[in-house]
């Protein structure tokens, strides 16, 4: 019996392969954001808490994961940063796709002047790489907060999405089922948020989880620069004491790694399933 052709095989591989990642994923992200849920409740010790006779300890019944230079506890500071990266994260996340999404809504439908203006808005901010912007926003303002930190992430993270709603809005409101609305006389605002932006969601979602995932990174980065939220405990500040630590203990870089690698995993592999399923293509 000859064998089956390749293109048979690789469909159904293809598809185990999508739910385990999917599975993955769901998990992943189901984890971080329990942990960051039960913070106050699960970690042994209150943020910013400090153990100064115990500087740089191994691990032990005290501090399961031993301690930083000024006597942090590591797998505190591991759990209350989930609680950082969930705050900045989710905050740019739903911030700049809503935002977003209401200027590539409007801009697609209204055409014309205003399509015009406001995609050239959207172009400046998109030539500029949104890491450096973010970095120049939080240089200016000057103050290390989770506030600041989310807000200059937002700043950059908005285009993407408005430019992405505006190009499928482009497409669906030459559909059949927009003139019908408009000949049954419905309003601007039920045609916008009834029949165009259901519609637009698929495409919207998935690049939600990627902000997401960029986000968390882009906090990291900030820290590790020493720029991120001085009133909070941030996985990237904690990688730098690592890095900068780490012929002494490598075991504070490989953990804060290890947490922030797997959570960006998570919402990476969550955002690739759910592409796979909403996108008909």
């Amino acid at each position: 019996m000859s064998a089956p052709p390749l293109s048979r095989a690789t469909p159904s591989m293809t598809g185990a392969g999508g739910r385990l990642g999917a599975l993955i994923g769901v998990v992943l992200v189901i984890l971080w954001l329990a942990v960051a849920l039960v913070a106050p409740w699960l970690a042994p010790y209150a943020e910013g808490a400090r153990d100064l006779a115990a500087p740089m300890a191994s691990a032990s019944p005290a501090h399961r994961l031993g301690t930083t230079e000024d006597g942090t506890d590591v797998l505190s500071a591991l759990i209350w940063g989930a609680r950082v990266a969930a705050i900045v994260g989710l905050g740019t996340a739903i911030v700049s796709t809503a935002i977003g999404s209401a200027v590539g809504l409007v801009s697609g439908y209204a055409g014309g002047l205003i399509d015009l203006v406001v995609m050239r808005v959207v172009e400046i901010f998109l030539a500029f790489p949104g890491f450096l912007l973010a970095l120049l926003v939080v240089f200016i303002v000057g103050e290390g907060s989770l506030l600041s930190v989310t807000v200059a992430l937002n700043l950059t993270a908005w285009a993407g999405t408005a430019r992405l709603v505006r190009g499928q809005v482009l497409s669906v409101k030459r559909r059949d089922f927009i003139t019908a609305a408009r000949a049954l006389g419905a309003s601007r605002r039920r045609i916008l948020f009834v029949h165009l932006l259901p519609n637009v969601m698929g495409p919207v979602i998935v690049q939600a989880t990627f902000i997401l995932a960029g986000a968390i990174l882009a906090e990291a980065s900030l820290s590790f620069l020493g720029l991120g939220p001085e009133d909070a405990t941030s996985w990237g500040a904690l990688l730098e004491e690592g890095a900068v630590l780490f012929m002494k203990t490598p075991s504070l870089a490989m953990w804060s790694g290890m947490a922030l690698g797997l959570t960006v995993l998570g919402v990476n592999l969550l955002g690739d399933a759910l592409r796979d399923r909403l996108d008909p293509r």
